[in-house]
């Protein structure tokens, strides 16, 4: 089996609650879900979330799973 295709789906997660810590604080929450395809037919899915910074973005996360 070998994977044949990864998709990435970014998403801003709304949070029930404001989330406060003393590093940040949010509203949402950055997360992406990603789906693999193998060469024999399976389909995976799974997701994770983006460092919890002003600055954050999807690029340093999707890059480094894309390798």
């Amino acid at each position: 089996m070998k994977i044949v295709n990864i998709t990435f789906y970014p998403h801003l997660l709304k949070r029930k609650y404001h989330w406060q810590t003393a590093s940040y604080s949010a509203d949402a929450v950055q997360i992406f879900y990603i789906k693999l395809e193998a060469d024999n037919g399976l389909t995976g899915i799974g997701g994770s979330s983006v460092m919890p910074k002003d600055n954050a973005t999807f690029g340093p996360g999707i890059d480094a799973l894309s390798r």
